[in-house]
C-alpha cells in the first residue's frame, strides 16, 4: 500500500467539522479511501490518494466540511520539484559534465629524463608525441600509448624505455637512456689451476673450455679461456672472438707430499 501511495501520490489534509462520519462514508460510497484518520482534539488529520482530492472536496462541500491540505508527497512531488528546478539542474548536469571532459583532457605535456636532453632533442620528441594525439586539449583516451613510445624509440637508440605518466592534466613523457658500457669489463681474464692435479668436471659459465675431464694440469695452465669464438656449421670461425671474464666451476684431485719422522725405540705399558 505504501509503494503504491508513493508512485501515485499522496496528501495529508486537516479536517474540521462536526459530521466527519458522514464524509468518511461517502468517501467510502465513491470508492475513496481516507487513510491514518487521527484527531488532536481540535481537528482531524488523514491520508488521502492524491487523484482522490478534487472528488473528496465535492463531497466535504455537500457535508458542510471543511479540510485543508497540509503536505503533498509521493513520486508526483518528486517530479514536480524536478520540473521547478530544471534550469539549476541542468546548468550542475553541464557543469559536471564539462568537469568531466575536463579531467580527461590533457592540458600539457611534460619530459621527464634521467640523462640531459637538448632543445631540439625535446621540441622533436614533442613533435613525434603530437603526431600520435599528445598535445594540450587532445581526449586521451583515444591515444596508442604504445606506438607513441615506439616510434621516439625508433628515432632514439639510446633511450632503453619511454612510457607516459599522468599527473592530473599533465601528460608526463618519462624516458630511460640507455646506460654505457664500462670497457673494463670486456677485458680478457682465463680462469687457470691454482695447484697441480687432474681435473675431473669442468662447468662453463663464460669462456672457453681449454681441458677435458681427467687431464692431468700443472699450476698455471689455463683451464678456461676468456674469449667466445662464434663458428658456423663446419666449425670455421665467423667473425674474431669476444674477449670475456672466464667463469665456470671446476672439480679436481690434487696431491700433496710431506715428510715425518719416527722412532725407532719406542715403550709400551702393558699392565
Amino acid at each position: 500500500m505504501r509503494i503504491n501511495s508513493f508512485f501515485t501520490g499522496y496528501a495529508l489534509i486537516d479536517i474540521e467539522g462536526s459530521d466527519i462520519e458522514m464524509l468518511v462514508n461517502k468517501a467510502l460510497w465513491e470508492d475513496i479511501t481516507i487513510k491514518a484518520l487521527e484527531s488532536n482534539g481540535i481537528s482531524h488529520q488523514a491520508k488521502v490518494n492524491l487523484a482522490d482530492l478534487p472528488k473528496l472536496r465535492r463531497l466535504a462541500r455537500d457535508t458542510d466540511i471543511f479540510f485543508t491540505v497540509s503536505q503533498i508527497g509521493g513520486l508526483p512531488k518528486v517530479l514536480r520539484s524536478c520540473y521547478n528546478y530544471r534550469v539549476p539542474g541542468a546548468v550542475f548536469v553541464l557543469s559536471l559534465f564539462f568537469l568531466i571532459f575536463c579531467c580527461q583532457c590533457i592540458a600539457g605535456v611534460k619530459i621527464e629524463s634521467e640523462s640531459p636532453l637538448t632543445s631540439a632533442e625535446r621540441g622533436e620528441i614533442l613533435s613525434i608525441a603530437e603526431d600520435y594525439g599528445i598535445s594540450p586539449g587532445i581526449w586521451r583516451r583515444n591515444i596508442d600509448w604504445d606506438a607513441a613510445a615506439g616510434a621516439i624509440m625508433a628515432e632514439y637508440p639510446g633511450f632503453a624505455w619511454v612510457g607516459f605518466d599522468r599527473d592530473g592534466v599533465i601528460m608526463k613523457v618519462k624516458i630511460v637512456a640507455k646506460a654505457e658500457k664500462d670497457d673494463s669489463l670486456a677485458l680478457k681474464g682465463d680462469l687457470v689451476a691454482a695447484k697441480d692435479g687432474i681435473v675431473r668436471s669442468l662447468l662453463v659459465f663464460q669462456g672457453q673450455a681449454r681441458v677435458a675431464p681427467d687431464t692431468p694440469v700443472k699450476k698455471g695452465d689455463v683451464l678456461i679461456g676468456g674469449e667466445v669464438f662464434y663458428l658456423d656449421e663446419e666449425g670455421n670461425s665467423t667473425a674474431e672472438p669476444s674477449l670475456v671474464q672466464a667463469k665456470g666451476l671446476v672439480e679436481a684431485s690434487v696431491w700433496y707430499s710431506g715428510e715425518a719422522e719416527i722412532p725407532l725405540n719406542y715403550v709400551e705399558s702393558v699392565t
